[in-house]
């Protein structure tokens, strides 16, 4: 698969290795042979197959059988054993998976590695694997189980196209490997260069030739409409546009300079503006052991003038209703009178309704306050899911400082 090309030059980085020069030549050695293993041990599981073909459906006479479902329902009467078509079924799963796997981790690392875009683990399987299941699911719902040969098919020769958009990039980072300055001892040589530009360009042609040949017999079947091939002639410009984008823009732009060498751009120190004392600082509560570190921090921060801002949420509609706020605005008051012994004259409090995010928001901005002090639960994983807290939510709110109590 063509994306595994990143995944596979990307396993070097994996090793526990000394930052010396012979550590390094000893781990770009076993990354080779790591690759050379997996590709050899690829080509048997392919090999295998052929000859388990060859052995089970020729020599049995059965010269039709070209699709998934026809092996699965032959395997069995031929070879006369329930457990061989249970086999197949489990090494196609396991095969299914290593692909879903190792395309994961390949998005990860071209992602990460080469446009510096880092989401959330989970966000980022999500989005690949519903990008991958929902096409699947959509053939075969419109168009049956019949279409799975075909669609196994077709998701071969995209695999084949998308192998130029592939390589094509490291090609351009083989710019990078041959240059004696970034490299040093480990540059390439001028022959592994010519062969890559070769190959490259080889596997170019033939997928063009592929493409136009195709688009010549769709345009030879007399039945074909216009309003059939002419959108396929569009998207088959616009890649063939963006391929030659990725051929040229670092060619033109240069590949040597900062932008690509270093993600973070010029090393500088960021200039330090001035931050004035809080005068007002809010205070989320919520009546729980976990008031004593919101309130710990508050006290601490705060000087002689500042005033502190009891802000008390009640998110239950019966509580607004019933008037059973009235506890909670004595609670509060108990706080202030608490604050006032310990030396903090000018505190406030505020009992917001509804939602505890957007009361929040709405109290900080109307008592202009200038730094939010809030709880955080420590919720992780699923929990962090289920029970998300205020706190992020809230950020997304208000424009001031938050300060994160635990």
């Amino acid at each position: 698969m063509p994306h595994n090309l990143y995944l596979h030059s990307s396993i070097v980085q994996t090793r526990n290795i000394n930052k010396t020069e012979h550590g390094l030549k000893q781990a770009i050695k076993f990354s080779n042979l790591d690759s050379l293993f997996a590709l050899n041990l690829a080509f048997l599981v392919n090999a295998g197959i052929l000859i388990l073909a060859a052995s089970v459906f020729h020599r049995s006479g059965n010269y039709g059988v070209d699709d998934i479902l026809q092996t699965h329902k032959l395997l069995e009467p031929i070879l006369g054993n329930t457990l061989v078509p249970i086999l197949f079924g489990i090494a196609l799963i396991a095969a299914g998976q290593s692909s879903t796997i190792t395309g994961t981790y390949a998005g990860q690392i071209v992602m990460e590695g080469f446009i510096n875009l880092r989401i959330q683990p989970w966000v980022r399987r999500l989005i690949t694997r519903i990008m991958a299941i929902i096409p699947s699911i959509f053939v075969i719902i419109y168009f049956g189980d019949s279409s799975t040969a075909n669609l196994l098919i077709l998701n071969k020769v995209i695999l084949s196209l998308q192998l130029s958009f592939a390589i094509v990039p490291l090609i351009h980072l083989i710019h990078f490997v041959s240059s004696k300055i970034i490299m040093k001892g480990f540059v390439i040589s001028i022959k592994t260069k010519i062969i890559a530009w070769i190959l490259s360009a080889l596997i170019i042609t033939l997928n063009i030739k592929l493409v136009v040949e195709t688009l010549k017999d769709w345009i030879t079947i007399e039945n074909t409409k216009p309003l059939t091939y002419i959108p396929i002639f569009i998207l088959c410009f616009v890649f063939g546009l963006l391929l030659m984008y990725i051929i040229f823009e670092p060619i033109i732009n240069g590949v040597y300079n900062n932008r690509v060498i270093n993600i973070h751009g010029k090393t500088h120190f960021p200039k330090i503006n001035k931050i004035t004392s809080y005068n007002k600082i809010a205070l989320a509560l919520d009546f729980t052991k976990n008031d004593g570190a919101v309130l710990s921090h508050a006290v601490n921060l705060a000087k002689q003038d500042t005033i502190l801002i009891l802000i008390h949420v009640i998110e239950s509609a019966g509580a607004s209703i019933y008037g059973t706020q009235v506890n909670d605005r004595k609670r509060l008051n108990f706080y202030v009178e608490q604050l006032t012994k310990l030396g903090i004259k000018n505190s406030i409090y505020e009992v917001g309704y509804g939602k505890a995010e957007k009361s929040i928001a709405e109290i900080v901005e109307k008592q202009s306050a200038d730094l939010l002090i809030l709880i955080t639960y420590g919720h992780k994983g699923i929990t962090d899911i289920l029970f998300e807290t205020v706190t992020n939510k809230v950020k997304h709110k208000i424009t001031i400082p938050i300060l994160i109590a635990r």
